[in-house]
């Protein structure tokens, strides 16, 4: 899904991101995001073990894992402690179990976090507490993307999304966020200050949305 990794890096470019790098497994991507803007950076994935010996990401203040790839496609490297890392769509499951730290960002729906915790969410209540005892154990921030959304820590804190705005409700939407948490992460934000930031630039975005009508 070339789409997905796109829309993340073009809305961090868009917000004004600065340089970024982006690693696909798929040729046809590579050829595409050149073909529609040949400035970009943007190679396949190197051998996991490879990764963090790229000068580039050496460098980069945020990694951006997940947009546009399946779990198997995913690459597996102890994530750096002094880099914000987001793990998004096919990087949640990649990641699963895996010791993260303070600085890491799962941002799972709801049917993504059932995949991660490998059990079916009966209530909000059920959700929250499974997610603080997972965060708890493997020392990482979640975001439960939802109609209203819950941001929980390592210590159990929960901070909660509660303007929920219909028009975000559709596919991609996901995308979209996971590059402007990404824009305000390498901004040197908090976490929780991203997560707020991002969300409320998101539904003002939404809520000014223009609704064209067909013509008579």
């Amino acid at each position: 899904m070339s789409g997905a990794a796109l829309s993340s890096l073009l809305t961090f470019h868009g917000l004004g991101g600065g340089i970024s790098l982006l690693l696909t497994p798929s040729e046809k991507t590579v050829r595409g995001v050149l073909k529609k803007d040949p400035s970009l950076m943007v190679n396949t994935i190197p051998e996991s073990s490879d990764i963090m010996n790229l000068p580039f990401v050496r460098k980069a203040s945020v990694l951006l894992l997940g947009p546009g790839l399946k779990t198997e496609e995913c690459p597996i490297f102890p994530l750096p402690k002094e880099k914000f890392c987001v793990l998004d769509a096919g990087a949640i499951k990649a990641y699963q179990n895996i010791l993260l730290h303070e600085k890491a960002l799962m941002t799972p729906h709801t049917g993504e976090l059932e995949n991660l915790l490998n059990t079916k969410i009966k209530s909000v209540g059920q959700g929250i507490s499974l997610a603080k005892e997972y965060t708890k154990n493997f020392k990482t921030y979640l975001l439960w993307k939802r109609y209203s959304s819950f941001l929980i820590d390592s210590n159990g804190t929960v901070f909660l999304w509660e303007t929920p705005e219909p028009k975000l409700a559709v596919m991609g939407t996901g995308d979209l966020l996971a590059g402007i948490l990404s824009f305000y992460l390498s901004k040197s934000f908090t976490i929780p200050e991203a997560v707020q930031l991002s969300f409320s630039l998101l539904t003002q975005a939404a809520k000014n949305q223009k609704v064209f009508q067909p013509l008579p």
